[in-house]
């Protein structure tokens, strides 16, 4: 019997294999941008003579600007773009009464530009947990994955939550990239969340935003112990409750509401 959902993934795929090119140009401007971060930082510590900022060292912090790069690109998620779309042009009303779950569809459209980049990002981290000689234990790769997977969870709920507020306000692109910058620093892509204020970072690392960047990369590279793995584990699966039933429930308002007016 053929899944619609692999005969969806497989055509995702191939749309976003045609289209590479400018999804290329886009990961290049990003990695731009991680790399600028990593020569300001590189001279922040050589110009003030410092071994140690937040509890990084200098070499973890390089790993920590290409790893966390790679780690953000992974997980991150299209599902506001889709959703947000489908609702602006009037394609989710056809959507919905097809006989598949739409919340599926959405996720395994998003599901496919994240595949495409596995590749790369694997060899990206490997290369520079080799290069740069950081040892790392099976338990912390283990536990990097599963974070990765919370992490990736957490954010595709989120940005669907955002794609369904579309409904409210024709478009989600101004809500998107508001959510994009949010993260970005909550998540410690700009910087780990150790060089915060104490006050700040407190908070910080009680947000779910930490899982797209600063958890997952910081116990690969040593920086947060093993005894605090579970803790953090605990911590996404919590958020990532929290937010499933947010989503729930503000999905099947909208869903009504797109039925109230002739869907």
């Amino acid at each position: 019997m053929n899944n619609p959902y692999i005969a969806f993934f497989k055509i995702s795929i191939k749309d976003n294999i045609a289209y590479f090119k400018d999804y290329l140009i886009s990961t290049i401007g990003r990695l731009l941008t991680y790399i600028l971060m990593i020569f300001v930082w590189n001279i922040i510590y050589l110009g003030g003579h410092l071994s140690e900022i937040g509890g990084f060292s200098l070499m973890q912090i390089d790993a920590y600007f290409v790893i966390g790069s790679a780690v953000f690109l992974i997980i991150d998620s299209m599902n506001d773009r889709i959703l947000s779309d489908d609702i602006k042009t009037g394609n989710i009303a056809k959507s919905l009464i097809k006989p598949v779950n739409y919340v599926y569809m959405v996720f395994v459209e998003s599901l496919a530009d994240n595949v495409l980049v596995l590749p790369p990002v694997i060899i990206t981290i490997m290369f520079v947990l080799y290069y740069l000689g950081i040892s790392t234990s099976m338990l912390s790769i283990v536990t990097f994955m599963i974070i990765m997977l919370i992490g990736y969870a957490i954010i595709n709920v989120i940005q669907f939550i955002i794609g369904s507020l579309a409904i409210y306000t024709t478009s989600a692109f101004g809500m998107s990239i508001l959510f994009m910058n949010v993260a970005s620093i909550f998540s410690g892509a700009v910087m780990p969340l150790t060089f915060f204020p104490s006050y700040i970072s407190n908070i910080t690392l009680l947000l779910p935003f930490q899982m797209f960047t600063y958890v997952p990369t910081s116990i690969l590279i040593g920086i947060i112990p093993s005894s605090a793995y579970l803790y953090y584990i605990l911590l996404g699966l919590l958020w990532l409750f929290a937010l499933s039933i947010l989503g729930y429930f503000l999905w099947n308002h909208v869903k009504k509401k797109i039925s109230s007016v002739g869907g």
